[in-house]
């Protein structure tokens, strides 16, 4: 037998993959059958170096033709802001009850406007006043701008936090005004600086599966399929809206002071 190297493997399985079309699972009983015989005739493993280690490049191919039969993932869709319009108005009607319409309308307008990713307005076990959002980083500056300060999102390795602007516009989906309205019920309820500004029904930290849950309830009651949204939903609604200019004149006018600062550095997915 001519000498088996991990080139030739590497040919081999590139073979059956692209020209036979052969599956992961049949090619590695492929190279099942070619140890086999190499072991029966030199008595030396062809699927290893000389020191008994398995061939890498061979390893990340094999690996390359398994990713590549895997089934993919299932494409979410974006929150757009006539959807959240929708979801606003519902909540201004009354759906949970009062300060649970109010902490969702605010929620998910803040996700949208400050085009954050869920985790960044939520709490996933524990609720952390270190990393999590607490009613002293919401920051009424004047009367139509709001900050937000996000002590720690996804891209800020280092913790360096970020400032979010958002202003006072017209409609229903206001984020000056829906971020001043539940911060006066968290004040009236006594709450501390590093609380939680999002709570939920039983007053603990609103944590990402709560809101998720309750968020697919909304879009089931207003006729869209919970299974084709998710919590990032908002951050490329915001993202979609932005990049292809389809926004009402609401969003244009946050935008245009928004953009600058934080549109940016912010909007790397």
């Amino acid at each position: 037998m001519s000498k088996v190297s991990e080139d030739l493997l590497i040919y081999f399985v590139a073979h059956c993959q692209s020209v036979l079309k052969v599956k992961y699972s049949t090619i590695k009983l492929y190279l099942a059958g070619v140890r086999f015989h190499v072991v029966n005739f030199e008595n030396v493993n062809p699927l290893c170096d000389k020191f008994g280690h398995t061939y890498q490049r061979l390893q990340n191919v094999l690996n390359g033709v398994k990713k590549s039969e895997s089934k993919p993932l299932r494409q979410k869709l974006p929150i757009t802001f006539k959807i959240l319009q929708e979801i606003v108005t519902c909540l201004q009607c009354g759906f949970f009850n009062h300060d649970m319409d109010l902490t969702f309308q605010t929620a998910c307008v803040l996700a949208f406007y400050g085009v954050l990713r869920c985790n960044e307005f939520t709490c996933r076990t524990v609720f952390d006043p270190d990393s999590n959002l607490c009613v002293s980083d919401i920051n009424f500056v004047s009367e139509c701008k709001v900050t937000v300060n996000l002590k720690a999102t996804k891209t800020d390795i280092f913790r360096q936090g970020i400032i979010i602007s958002l202003f006072k516009i017209e409609g229903v989906v206001c984020p000056y005004k829906l971020l001043s309205q539940l911060m006066s019920v968290r004040l009236n309820l006594n709450a501390k600086h590093n609380d939680s500004f999002f709570v939920e029904e039983t007053g603990k930290p609103l944590s990402r599966n709560y809101f998720i849950s309750k968020l697919k309830t909304i879009l089931i009651a207003l006729g869209y399929s919970d299974k084709d949204y998710s919590g990032h939903s908002f951050r490329s609604g915001a993202a979609t809206s932005a990049s292809s200019q389809v926004i009402e004149d609401s969003m244009i006018q946050t935008l245009g002071r928004w953009k600058s600062d934080c549109f940016k550095r912010y909007i790397n997915f």
